[in-house]
């Protein structure tokens, strides 16, 4: 303002200088100012000699805050503290809220929109105290707040990045408010409030410890920085419940919470309203005392309480007293409002404070509880409805004198409840009102005070003095009566329905003011009298009295005519389908009654219309053609439609088609085309005398659509068509110009169908040519010309190139054919000569794979980590003086494990924990197990394992190499191994070895294999890499095979244990790393390469076996062939292993012996699963077939099948494990209850046995029917066979170390394992809770006694045997 005041000093002083003129021209001031001596001072209040200055010297300044998105119209200034706050209004109805920071910066730190489409006017105000602004529009006065700041933020930061100047941090309420508004207590904060030029918020820097359970309460440490120095550590107790604390900043969860353990364990514990009923009743007037009760009312902390009541916008408070321990009453509150119908809802909330926190908490209303106000005067107009409202809800009768609804307190006079019967009671109407003389007619009769009860109306109702019964079910008290008329009797067939409530009181009756008649309906004709035999059909009848009773019943002979609409003389139904031709007389029954027909009349079924042809046959997407359908039998239909039917079935539905005749109208399909198009003149069109057609350029024209289709006008006029093709339609046009409004031209429309273009204008003067363009064209014709020869010349030598490219594309094709022919040849009669030799019986001496024993297999399933060494195989250590009490603890674990309640609870509580994951759950289900107690064919790659011949399309080698079989001797000490078939060194182990376990076998790197040359007996050892070893272009080497060595047919070879070096130390073991040079391994043609006699040797050389891996291309010297001709190889192995696949699942599903027994733990294990089925209502029959092939097919016996050595004593199945991967999912496929829809793109390994499929599932639902059809299984009969079990293998595994194992998971757990057994009423019966914490106790230090004598080990379960002393080790 100084500098504005300065202008104004300058402006002043030149008028009184006399320099200036006075330049007020509005206050008549315009003329030269006078000349004086006078200083400022004397003129600062104005002086007479000078008045009315205007100055000439303006006020300049620059804009600090511009906007390109609106116009500025209207301003107001506001100061708060330290800041100058501006408040811009836009002519698009914006609130800019602007912050002045100095005379060149403004920063706009709110928009509000206060209207939509109207400017805000220039007379803008600010309230007294400035919390409120008020606006101007064209059509209101808008009044807001000038600040929002419950709206800006939750959290110091948000609060003041807002940088709104009206706005801070609260430290004490820990909100976002005013100034005003704000409790300043905490110190070290200014005023305990922070603004927006305040850049540092409390922030929590630490927590220690940062993690506790959930249940348990305890002190924290937390680092808070910005607060008072050594106040910097406070100790707080978190609440555990989801109140409005969880949802505050951290500091103020720190500053409000209390010391003390939590009770809350989640949502049901939080404090909620509970009522009897969702909603409560309240008369309008009524003054009431509203009470509640509170679930988990905590009066530690809630302190006050207050009730809100809210009716629409308008909220309104009582103050609340606490009544007992868990009651609140609300103070006393009158209801005056009601809604149009007698109900007004009013929303209904308990808040609470306390002294610590004074914001307001709402209690949570779970069950929705509200007050519903109710007004009897609105609720019913009539006695009946009155007394029959519910007296549960309302207090409502009917009085005499006022002849209105009201309470017993509002009424002066006798006030009638629902133990009264009403007067004067009323029929209002009667539908129907014509029945037949058989009666059985259902009448609903309409009133007021038509009784209370059934009691009251059961035998009070008769029409036309015939007595009506009235039907129970559908009564509806006061208000309606549905009853069923008798037999006429006598020749008097009408008469009033009378009601007698009370018989000896008139005024308890009523009559209604019309009769009911009695009548015999009839059938004169009916129109039309024949119709399609596919039945829909609209046939009306003539006759009299045909709206007669409730309810009728059309047929002609067997078939059904659904009635539409009828009147007393006509009656419409539709016909259903029939399934023969010809006449089919009429039949008619009116509420039962046969109604009989003067005449026989009779409708015809006729043979269906028939379509010979469509004109035309295709359409566009548009629409709006003629279509002409020509046939016979038209005339039979009553509303014909056209129908188009999608690719997609979706159907169209067309307007209702013309029959012309009996021959001439439907369509059976329709071909459909994309809309023709009209290209538009390019430029304005010329009509020249002389040529007689206009030509129009499109695309599509004649597909879909016919000449009288097209309709082309030209200003107006019709242009008639002379032809129309695919892309050029051609008419005449008008040879004179049609009239149109001076210096206008005609525009040409073309229409076809619903389409419409507009192509261009015609125009009727005569074009010129200037001279230029003539000659442009002319040069344009060279320089086409000129290049068109040059393109002619490229192609030419383009196409002899590509000539020559095609013949030897031509060749490549050729040689690849060969091949492909050649393979496809070869695989044929592999597929018919090689089955013999896999399917037949094994050779007398072969000794099948042996079983593992049943500690061995449970060792690899329970623990397939650590099968041999994990600790229930060994003795529990534990120091002497432990002994006896680790003992007596694991005794009593075992029996609480016994319990099926701490059972249940033991696994629930784990299995919540989110930590708890399934190697968990695995290693558990496996110790509670405890307590509870290959194929090969063809070669294969050594290194990528692809076989030549495989089930998996995965591990399937596709290349073409040549190989042989060899017949080879191996030298042994077992006789009669003479002539065995062998391959490599590791087949050889298997001949001569095979009275041996494989466990007990030597491995291929223990033995050499050497080839016996000559008569001299010259020995070879045979070894994968040698320096003979071929290298090839790129770094790579091929392992050494029998074909590298040239081994011939019948050749003996031996196998001899592999020699040590001779330089090698005596002192070195077996399994040293050190590696002969001399004797080498040998690795057969599909076995993975053994360690290398010289690593630096292959250190610089990449290795392979039949074919390099795919990723580098084909083999050198070979073409790349296509891959998929090699799947034939699938097809081979598949039928080299279907009878021993099928053996297999045949035996899983007991095929072949359904009468042979099964498992009664399987019988128990589906029954249990059908059982849970139905307890949980699921119907669904593929449910419970999923549970069972989940549990036992998919879960035990996939297993097994890709990992036999679980089983049997053999190695893992490395070499053929995607074989036995299909094998498996075989398994799992006839399992399914789903049927994939196969293709060409589906896996292989569901193609392979697709056909076989549906007997494999025939199988898999003959077992599970045949188990069904068992007797059930008793739960003793069950529990004696598992003990049965359990004493065969009594000792097969270290019980206490299994309990051992399973204690460390009951410690780790044991807080909310505890917590669950004392929530649980049996486990409280049973005292579990008790018996856990002395075991644990127990395990700890070893002087708590339990007083449970019995065990559930037994009592030849010694620890002697099993708990060893530390010192005995």
């Amino acid at each position: 303002m100084a500098d504005v005041e300065e202008v104004f000093k300058s402006n002043i002083m030149d008028c009184y200088q006399g320099i200036v003129l006075k330049q007020l021209p509005w206050f008549k001031s315009s003329d030269q100012c006078k000349a004086t001596r006078l200083q400022w001072k004397d003129v600062a209040c104005g002086k007479d000699v000078n008045a009315n200055i205007g100055g000439g010297k303006p006020i300049q300044s620059k804009a600090v805050l511009v906007t390109e998105d609106a116009r500025f119209s209207a301003l107001t200034v506001n100061t708060t503290r330290a800041s100058t706050v501006a408040f811009v209004g836009t002519d698009d109805g914006r609130l800019l809220k602007v912050l002045l920071e100095s005379a060149v910066k403004a920063e706009v730190y709110a928009i509000e929109k206060v209207t939509s489409g109207e400017a805000i006017l220039q007379d803008m105000e600010i309230s007294g105290n400035g919390k409120h602004i008020f606006i101007l529009t064209p059509t209101k006065v808008i009044k807001t707040a000038t600040s929002s700041c419950d709206r800006n933020a939750r959290t110091c930061f948000e609060c003041l990045s807002a940088r709104d100047p009206y706005c801070g941090w609260c430290m004490r309420s820990n909100i976002c408010s005013e100034e005003e508004s704000c409790e300043k207590v905490l110190p070290n904060t200014g005023s305990g409030w922070l603004d927006f030029q305040d850049t540092f918020c409390p922030v929590i820097k630490s927590v220690v410890p940062d993690k506790i359970q959930i249940t348990t309460a305890d002190y924290l440490n937390v680092t808070v920085d910005n607060i008072e120095e050594g106040q910097n550590q406070t100790r707080a107790a978190f609440l555990l419940c989801p109140l409005d604390l969880l949802n505050s900043s951290p500091l103020s969860a720190l500053l409000q919470t209390r010391e003390g353990h939590s009770r809350r364990k989640g949502p049901s514990k939080c404090p909620h309203l509970v009522a009897p009923q969702s909603h409560l009743y309240v008369a309008v007037g009524e003054r009431r005392n509203l009470s509640v009760k509170i679930q988990n009312l905590d009066p530690a902390i809630m302190e006050e309480f207050r009730c809100e009541f809210r009716i629409g916008e308008t909220k309104h408070e009582k103050p609340a007293l606490r009544s007992g321990e868990d009651t609140v009453v609300c103070g006393e509150m009158r209801f005056d409002q009601a809604g149009g119908d007698g109900l007004l809802p009013v929303a209904f909330d308990v808040v609470w404070m306390s002294s610590e926190a004074p914001k307001a908490h709402v209690i949570d209303n779970t069950q929705k509880v509200a007050v519903e106000v109710y007004k009897c005067e609105r609720l019913a107009s009539d006695c009946g409805t009155c007394i029959t409202l519910d007296s549960a809800f309302y207090d409502c009768g009917w009085c005499k004198s006022q002849n209105s609804c009201s309470r017993q307190g509002e009424c002066s006079s006798q006030w009638l409840n629902g133990s009264h019967l009403c007067a004067n009671p009323k029929i209002l109407d009667v539908t129907p009102k014509k029945g037949p003389f058989g009666g059985r007619t259902v009448l609903k009769i309409k009133g007021i005070n038509l009784g209370r009860q059934p009691s009251d109306v059961q035998r009070a109702v008769q029409v036309a003095n015939v007595p009506c019964e009235v039907v129970i079910e559908e009564y509806k008290p006061a208000k309606e009566i549905v009853c069923v008329t008798g037999k006429a009797t006598g020749a008097e067939n009408k008469g009033p329905v009378v009601i007698r409530l009370k018989p000896d009181n008139y005024s308890y009756a009523a009559v209604s003011g019309f009769d009911f008649v009695y009548v015999q309906p009839a059938v004169s004709r009916i129109q039309p009298s024949r119709g399609p035999r596919s039945g829909g059909t609209d046939v009306t009848l003539y006759g009299t009295d045909l709206d007669a009773g409730s309810e009728v019943n059309v047929r002609f002979g067997d078939v059904d005519c659904r009635v539409i609409k009828r009147t007393a003389s006509e009656l419409t139904c539709r016909t259903a389908s029939s399934t023969t031709d010809g006449p089919l007389p009429l039949k008619i029954h009116f509420d039962g009654s046969h109604t009989r027909l003067p005449i026989s009349i009779n409708f015809e079924f006729s043979s269906p219309p028939r379509v010979h042809t469509i004109r035309p046959k295709y359409v566009f997407a548009a629409g709006g053609m003629q279509i002409d359908v020509s046939g016979q039998g038209f005339s039979l239909l009553q509303r014909p439609r056209m129908m188009l039917i999608g690719d997609r079935q979706r159907r169209e539905i067309g307007p209702v088609c013309v029959v012309e005749n009996d021959a001439l109208m439907k369509s059976d399909r329709i071909d459909i085309y994309t809309n023709p198009s009209v290209e538009s003149f390019p430029e304005t069109r010329y009509y020249r005398a002389g040529d007689d057609s206009l030509t129009i350029n499109g695309k599509d024209l004649n597909v879909a659509a016919t000449e009288r289709d097209f309709s082309v006008k030209i200003g107006g006029i019709d242009c008639p068509l002379t032809s129309v093709a695919n892309r050029v339609i051609t008419c005449i046009p008008p040879s004179v110009k049609p009239l149109l409004p001076s210096g206008t031209q005609p525009e040409v429309v073309v229409k076809i169908g619903n389409l419409n273009y507009q192509v261009g204008i015609l125009s009727y003067d005569s074009p010129g040519m200037a001279a230029s363009l003539m000659l442009l064209i002319a040069v344009f014709i060279i320089l086409m010309t000129c290049l068109f020869v040059c393109l002619f010349c490229v192609y030419r030598r383009k196409s002899s190139t590509q000539e020559r490219k095609l013949r030897h594309l031509k060749l490549q094709m050729d040689n690849i054919e060969m091949k492909v022919a050649t393979e496809c040849k070869q695989a044929f009669a592999e597929l018919q000569t090689s089955l013999d030799e896999y399917t037949a019986e094994l050779p007398i001496g072969t000794a099948p794979a042996p079983f593992l024993t049943y500690r061995e297999y449970c060792a690899r399933v329970l623990f397939p980590n650590n099968p041999h060494n994990h600790p229930v195989f060994q003795s529990v250590q534990v120091f002497p003086e432990r002994a006896n009490a680790v003992e007596t603890a694991l005794r009593e674990l075992h029996k609480l494990l016994m319990n099926k309640t701490f059972m249940l609870t033991m696994v629930r509580t784990m299995e919540s924990n989110k930590y708890f994951v399934a190697k968990d759950r695995v290693y558990v289900g496996s110790l509670l197990m405890v307590v509870l107690q290959q194929i090969e064919k063809g070669p294969q790659d050594g290194l990528t394992m692809e076989s030549r011949y495989s089930l998996s399309e995965e591990k399937l080698l596709r290349a073409t190499f040549d190989y042989a079989t060899l017949d080879i001797f191996v030298e042994t000490d077992i006789p009669g191994m003479g002539n065995a078939l062998v391959k490599a060194k590791r087949k050889c182990i298997e001949v001569k070895y095979r009275a041996l376990l494989y466990s007990k076998r030597p491995g291929p790197s223990d033995m050499d294999l050497v080839w016996i040359t000559g008569r001299n007996g010259g020995r070879i050892i045979l070894q994968d890499i040698d320096e003979t070893s071929r290298v090839e272009q790129g770094g790579w080497r091929k392992i050494n095979t029998l074909a590298h060595y040239n081994v011939h047919d019948r050749a003996i070879v031996a196998l001899i244990e592999k020699q040590k070096p001779f330089y090698e130390p005596s002192f070195l073991s077996d399994h040293s790393s050190l590696q002969s040079r001399t004797s080498p391994p040998m690795s057969r043609a599909w076995q993975s390469i053994s360690n290398s006699p010289s690593k630096e040797m292959d250190a610089n050389y990449k290795l392979y076996h039949l074919v390099k891996p795919t990723e580098h291309g084909p083999n050198e010297g070979q073409e790349k062939m296509v891959t998929e001709i090699y799947l034939t190889r699938l097809l081979m192995m598949k039928g080299t292993l279907q009878g021993f696949i099928n053996d297999l699942l045949c035996a899983i599903f007991s095929c072949h012996s359904p009468t042979s027994p099964f498992p009664a733990v399987i019988k128990y294990m589906f029954d249990f699963m059908d059982e849970q089925a139905a307890l949980h209502g699921i119907t669904d029959p593929e449910v419970s077939h999923a549970w069972k092939s989940n549990a036992l097919p998919l879960r035990f016996w996939v297993n097994l099948i890709k990992n036999p050595h679980f089983l049997f004593d053999i190695s893992k199945p490395n070499t053929v494990e995607g074989c036995l991967s299909v094998v498996a999912q075989t398994l799992m496929d006839a399992c399914s209850t789903h049927d994939h829809q196969l293709t060409k793109d589906s896996p292989s390994s569901k193609l392979l046995f697709a056909k076989d499929m549906q007997e494999y599932k025939k199988w898999v639902d003959s077992y599970y029917s045949e188990i069904r059809r068992l007797d059930k299984i008793k739960e003793e009969e069950m529990a004696s066979l598992l003990e049965k079990e359990s004493r065969q293998h009594k000792n097969e595994f270290e019980v206490f170390s299994a309990l051992n194992e399973l204690y460390k998971y009951i410690e780790q757990y044991k807080e909310p394992l505890m917590d669950a057994l004392e929530s649980n009423e049996h486990a409280l019966a049973s005292r579990l809770n008790i018996r856990l914490q002395d075991m644990l106790a127990l395990m700890s230090d070893g002087d708590q006694v339990t007083d449970y004598e019995s065990s559930t080990l037994g009592m030849g379960y010694n620890s002697s045997s099993r708990l060893m002393a530390r010192e005995r080790i």
